[in-house]
C-alpha cells in the first residue's frame, strides 16, 4: 500500500463516520461463517480488488451478499468483499435500496451529494477501508458503474469501477485526503444474517 499525497488537518464527515461504525459489524458477522482456522468454508465467495490513484493496493478475500434494514427499517441489498479479521484488514461494501437486483448494469453515485436523501433503488454507493495497528485509508464512490452478471438466491457475481474519495485513518487526528479509482470482480454467496446499515 503507497500513498501519494501530502498530510493536512481535517475531521472526518459525520455521514461517513456512521458507515465506518457498521464496519466492523459486517466483519464480525463474517467471521461466523468460517471455518474453525479461520478460512471460508468450501462454498466462500471470492474477490479482487485493484485500487490507484493517491494510494494503491490491491487485495482478494472473501465476498458475500446480504439484505440490510437501515433505522427506519428501508431495505437495503449489499455485497460485502473482504481480506483479514475485524482487528485488521480490508473491506469493500457496496449496497443500493431495495431488495436482490436482476443482471444489468448500475451506476454508483456521489455519497456526499446525498445530504438527507434517500438512496434511489438500483443506484449504489461504494466504500473501501482498510484497517489495522498502522491506520489505514476509506475512499467513498464518486461516480462508476457496477454489471450484475449472476444474481441468483445463491450468489450474485460481476464487476465494478468507481472514481472515489477519502482520507486516510490514523491513530490523531491528522488525515491526508485521498482520490483513487477502484476496480474489482466479485463471485458473491448468500449470507442468512440481516444488517444494520446506517442511514443516510
Amino acid at each position: 500500500m503507497q500513498f501519494k499525497t501530502e498530510p493536512v488537518t481535517a475531521m472526518i464527515p459525520s455521514r461517513l463516520r456512521f458507515l465506518l461504525l457498521a464496519l466492523p459489524l459486517f466483519l464480525l458477522s463474517c467471521d461466523s461463517n468460517d471455518d474453525e482456522n479461520g478460512n471460508g468454508g468450501p462454498q466462500a465467495g471470492t474477490f479482487q480488488v485493484t485500487v490507484t490513484g493517491d494510494v494503491t493496493d490491491s487485495f482478494n478475500g472473501q465476498a458475500l451478499w446480504a439484505r440490510g434494514v437501515d433505522e427506519e427499517g428501508q431495505e437495503f441489498f449489499l455485497i460485502q468483499m473482504l481480506t483479514g479479521t475485524a482487528a485488521a484488514g480490508q473491506t469493500v461494501v457496496t449496497f443500493t435500496s431495495g431488495d436482490r437486483p436482476p443482471t444489468g448494469q448500475y451506476p454508483f453515485l456521489d455519497f456526499e451529494s446525498m445530504e438527507g436523501e434517500d438512496l434511489p433503488e438500483g443506484e449504489y454507493v461504494g466504500l473501501v477501508s482498510t484497517f489495522g495497528d498502522a491506520g489505514g485509508y476509506v475512499l467513498i464512490s464518486i461516480e462508476g458503474g457496477i454489471n450484475i452478471t449472476t444474481s441468483t438466491d445463491a450468489r450474485v457475481a460481476g464487476t465494478f469501477n468507481f472514481s472515489a474519495a477519502g482520507f486516510t485513518l490514523g491513530q490523531g487526528e491528522e488525515t491526508m485526503p485521498l482520490e483513487g479509482n477502484v476496480e474489482g470482480e466479485f463471485n458473491a454467496v448468500f449470507s442468512p444474517i440481516q444488517y444494520e446499515v446506517p442511514e443516510l
